[in-house]
């Protein structure tokens, strides 16, 4: 309709018309493309909304896994001391017995941070990373998948430089387990097997379990250290600039 009417006005070379005709087209065409950007900066932005709020929810899993698994940890690292000061005094007192049952039991099981990666996974590998509109929350959310990388491969070596002491200690003393259990069950002084007066001569025993517990608190450090970048990451979420 407005193209034949301006088509009109020209061989009429009536051309206030014209200007005024070729006004609305200009017009329209502006309001119509400030409509579409619009539209899709308001599903952008709730695609966004969508996103962070997943992120939240895996980030506050994340923290709390890993805050469990630090506490467990350093409970099991605090009781191989008292196994390698046990071992190393040749004492033991009745009521330290059970205590160093479950050092024994526990030493060496350690677990690298707990970070629930799905909705960060998908970020990345849809590219929606680079788009979010946030620059501090980009470099927060980069910062905290390097420090999880790097976190990572240090628990890994770790695992494998405490794998012998691991392996000595369990040639040296063993304990009984006598039906489905978890690593967070603890065991008494006599599930034990073998002879405290005979382990605290062995000197590579205590060795091996020093060692051990001093990569166990390597790798609570390491949580520790990540569990940081993660709660700054979640702090920077949760405010109301995040979007």
């Amino acid at each position: 309709m407005i193209l034949r009417k301006l088509a009109e006005s020209i061989r009429q070379q009536n051309w206030f018309t014209v200007l005024v005709e070729i006004l609305i087209v200009v017009i329209g065409i502006f309001v119509g493309l400030q409509v579409d950007d619009w539209n899709r900066t308001r599903i952008q932005l709730s695609e966004e909304s969508e996103y962070l709020t997943r992120l939240s929810d895996d980030l506050n899993e994340s923290i709390e896994g890993t805050k469990f698994d630090i506490a467990w940890m350093s409970k099991s690292a605090t009781l191989g001391n008292q196994v390698a000061r046990s071992l190393e005094t040749c004492s033991l007192a009745d009521e330290q017995k059970n205590d160093f049952a479950a050092g024994l039991y526990r030493i060496g099981k350690v677990v690298p941070f707990y970070l629930v990666r799905g909705t960060i996974d998908e970020l990345k590998s849809t590219g929606k990373l680079a788009t979010l509109s946030n620059s501090t929350l980009k470099r927060k959310i980069n910062d905290a998948i390097q420090e999880y990388e790097a976190h990572r491969d240090i628990a890994l070596d770790l695992r494998g430089r405490m794998a012998p002491q691991i392996s000595y200690i369990d040639s040296r003393v063993g304990t009984r387990i006598l039906g489905p259990s978890s690593v967070l069950d603890e065991v008494g002084f006599d599930q034990l097997i073998g002879d405290f007066d005979e382990l605290c001569k062995d000197r590579q025993l205590l060795l091996a379990v020093t060692a051990a517990t001093n990569y166990s608190w390597n790798q609570i450090e390491r949580s520790m250290a990540v569990l940081k970048i993660v709660e700054e990451l979640q702090t920077v979420l949760s405010s109301p600039l995040a979007l």
